[in-house]
């Protein structure tokens, strides 16, 4: 019996055998570069938190004016990630998530003043059990309650207004001198600069640095702007209005001063010795608002302007890019552990590592991410949004439109909204077509919505839903404080 052979015609064979030697070829090629280098494991950890800043207000984020000079270069120095989202456009909820890598509603910080749970293991206390010399220093008020900083060995408030301005350079120092003083011991620092925080009170100098002439009358954002907002919008308050713009400029100003105040706190750790043996984490807790959907001020929504914050890893022998992969705030715990090789469970934190270790180094992890963020403020807004690929899905347990939120924020008696409820409003935004969220597509996409408020009802059931925790209690002067910056 004769033997059959297939017949291949010899187009084909040549693109057989060019594959064929293309796969020895790239077979015999080394493996990638490790994005951060093995030795990264055994040095110091210092996360820099920056306060309301919005990553497109940066030069590397594309912004036109010149801000962040040294954040730009370090920004060329690390692994960036374009696409880094908060988990709160709060500080207080968003910093609990850094601290537990947990969403908010299972950190136990779901109102104005309600710290996290005391059960929660933090960063802090994760570190110091590992060995870590561990400190917390901070220049706003807001995170004065012991539980945002649980876990720290010690724990500094610099400032003493709840308004307090201009502190980058004094928190800075503070630092250096800590990482000095343990300068033969690791340690783990947590550095919170409360500017570009409004007011947006810069120097003079900095102020210059963007305009010839500084604007004479300065609009307050609080209460002016953000009492008046509504009102301000109708009469044609916005890009182009002197006022408008002046407000966006002592931003801006106020950027270019934690700026100075991040190069000095780097150059006294490089002047020590000590910045070759850490690494550095820089980001934020929120974004601000600038009439991106008519209304100013954070914590009030869940739109991108709120919720992007930069995130720049850092340390010696790098390998800089930058990756347009969906990062969150939660999931800098579990990064953070991973690449200090401190054993964790990784099934105990809603976040997951960026980076996963190997014989070589440590790579980015390329994954699907689920991001949830939250904004659970009794006398504001409650949301809560999901984002997966494409598609952002909002729902909303209480909605005030930017016309209603001064009133809100005046009312003496506030009914109480259950959070654990179903939501009363919903939206759907496509993020490939619609990236600044201006068309809600939820009526054309049922389906979508469908499984996004499954979802949300799923990581809602897997919540504590611990009742009678109290907000924390202000004196008479901490609460007129508090109101001159806005949060009541």
């Amino acid at each position: 019996m004769g033997t059959h052979r297939a017949w291949l015609p010899p187009g084909v064979i040549r693109g057989c055998l060019v594959a064929w030697c293309a796969w020895v070829c790239l077979s015999c090629e080394p493996p990638p570069p490790p994005d951060l280098p093995l030795e990264a494991a055994g040095r110091n950890v210092i996360v820099i938190v920056i306060d309301s800043l919005r990553p497109d207000h940066l030069g590397y984020g594309g912004y036109s004016r010149s801000t962040s000079p040294f954040i730009d270069k370090i920004a060329s120095e690390s692994v960036t990630f374009d696409e880094a989202f908060s988990s709160s456009s709060f500080t207080q909820q968003s910093i609990s998530t850094l601290m537990s890598g947990l969403f908010p509603s299972r950190t136990g910080s779901t109102e104005w003043g309600v710290p996290p749970f005391e059960s929660s293991m933090t960063l802090g206390e994760i570190y110091a059990r590992a060995g870590y010399r561990t400190a917390f220093f901070s220049n706003t008020l807001v995170l004065e309650d012991p539980l945002f900083s649980q876990g720290f060995e010690e724990v500094q408030i610099l400032g003493d207004r709840w308004d307090y301005s201009g502190g980058g350079l004094q928190l800075s120092k503070k630092a250096a001198d800590f990482a000095a003083a343990h300068r033969d011991e690791r340690f783990l620092m947590y550095l919170h600069y409360l500017d570009p925080h409004a007011p947006y009170r810069p120097p003079k100098e900095l102020h210059r640095r963007f305009v010839d002439e500084i604007y004479p009358n300065p609009m307050p954002l609080y209460p002016q702007v953000r009492d008046q907002c509504y009102e301000l919008v109708q009469s044609g308050f916005g890009p182009g209005d002197p006022r408008f713009d002046d407000m966006v400029t002592r931003y801006d100003a106020e950027i270019a001063l934690v700026d100075q105040a991040i190069e000095a706190l780097f150059k006294d750790l490089e002047a020590s010795g000590l910045l070759k043996e850490s690494i550095v984490v820089i980001t934020s807790d929120h974004g601000e608002e600038f009439l991106d959907h008519q209304f100013v001020d954070h914590a009030w929504t869940l739109y991108n302007e709120s919720l992007r914050v930069p995130l720049l890893v850092w340390t010696p022998g790098i390998h800089p890019l930058r990756t347009d992969q969906r990062a969150g705030l939660a999931d800098l715990l579990p990064t953070l552990l991973e690449l200090s090789d401190i054993p964790y469970a990784a099934d105990s934190f809603d976040g997951k590592a960026l980076f996963q270790s190997t014989d070589t180094g440590f790579h980015l992890e390329p994954r699907q991410k689920v991001h949830v963020a939250e904004v659970l403020i009794q006398n504001r807004n409650i949301l809560r949004t999901v984002m997966v690929g494409r598609w952002k899905y909002i729902a909303a347990w209480k909605w005030h439109p930017p016309e209603e939120r001064a009133a809100a924020l005046k009312a003496t008696l506030v009914p109480a909204t259950d959070i654990w409820s179903s939501p009363i409003r919903e939206e759907l935004y496509d993020l490939e077509s619609d990236p600044g969220e201006t068309s809600d597509v939820s009526s054309q996409h049922p389906d979508v919505v469908s499984r996004f408020r499954n979802h949300l009802e799923n990581y809602l059931a897997s919540c504590a839903k611990v009742e009678g925790r109290a907000p924390t209690a202000f004196s008479p002067e901490q609460e007129a404080a508090l109101k001159s910056l806005g949060y009541l």
